[in-house]
């Protein structure tokens, strides 16, 4: 019976000191649950950032595309306001040729008609 007691006395430091670690293992355990959750969040919301950075890259391409695209049309279509502009001023000059010379028309046909016969 002596030796129960003696191996009890012995043991119960050892059992106490068992009971904190296990107790501390819960906690850790709990812990670390609680930071891989975290973790997770965190891996999850990354993945979905470097989704959406994925996408505006893809979208600023796009619009870097569009951009350019507009600028050579805006060049073409300079280029087509000029040209007819100087074909405004013509077709004036031309109006103004037509007007001046309905005067005549009368006179240049009796010539045109006497020279015929």
């Amino acid at each position: 019976m002596k030796a129960i007691y003696v191996t009890n006395v012995k043991l119960k430091p050892i059992l106490e000191k068992l009971a904190e670690g296990e107790q501390m293992l819960i906690e850790g355990q709990a812990l670390l649950d609680k930071l891989n959750n975290e973790k997770n969040d965190c891996e999850q919301k990354c993945d979905r950032l470097f989704k959406e950075a994925q996408a505006c890259q893809q979208r600023k391409e796009e619009v870097a595309n569009n951009l350019e695209m507009n600028k050579q049309r805006l060049i073409r279509a300079t280029k087509l306001l000029s040209g007819l502009k100087d074909e405004k001023e013509r077709w004036t000059n031309e109006v103004s040729t037509l007007n001046a010379n309905i005067n005549f028309l009368i006179g240049n046909c009796v010539i045109a008609s006497g020279v015929l016969s």
